[in-house]
């Protein structure tokens, strides 16, 4: 029993290691493939990835195809917050990713009210990172919160 508990484990490790290159290539017919094969992959990442997500990662690479995929697997990953309490949507707007910002606002635009654990809103990012000017950000949905 033990063996079989070791292979398991060993098989979900590799499959989170997929999965994680994946998201940081933005491969969405990869990611297909690997819920193929696995099925409940994107249901256990908020139990096993201590870190950045999956969206976090296509957040901060700007793959607006996958984040889109991803989130309608799993609508929740874009409330999934990083060891900082950041969520993807912090760090799409911190590296001014418009895109992926209205992907995760389309799901749901609550998160753009999440404060990190340093009190910032995903608002607060996106107008360090640019200035005063909120043109860039109003199509994006973030005008406005704070």
């Amino acid at each position: 029993m033990e063996l079989s508990q070791s292979n398991t484990a060993s098989a979900r490790e590799a499959m989170d290691k997929k999965l994680l290159e994946v998201s940081v290539s933005g491969n969405v017919q990869a990611l297909q493939a690997l819920m193929e094969e696995d099925g409940l992959l994107l249901h256990r990442v908020s139990l096993t990835w201590l870190d950045n997500t999956p969206a976090h990662n296509a957040a901060m690479c700007c793959h607006v195809n996958f984040t889109r995929a991803q989130l309608s697997r799993k609508p929740t990953f874009a409330f999934e917050l990083d060891s900082l309490g950041r969520s993807p949507l912090h760090v799409a707007c911190a590296k001014g990713h418009v895109d992926v910002v209205q992907e995760l606002l389309w799901t749901d635009n609550s998160v753009c009210k999440f404060h990190d654990g340093d009190g910032r809103t995903p608002f607060h990012f996106a107008t360090a990172r640019d200035g005063n000017s909120s043109d860039k950000w109003a199509g994006g949905g973030v005008e406005g919160v704070g």
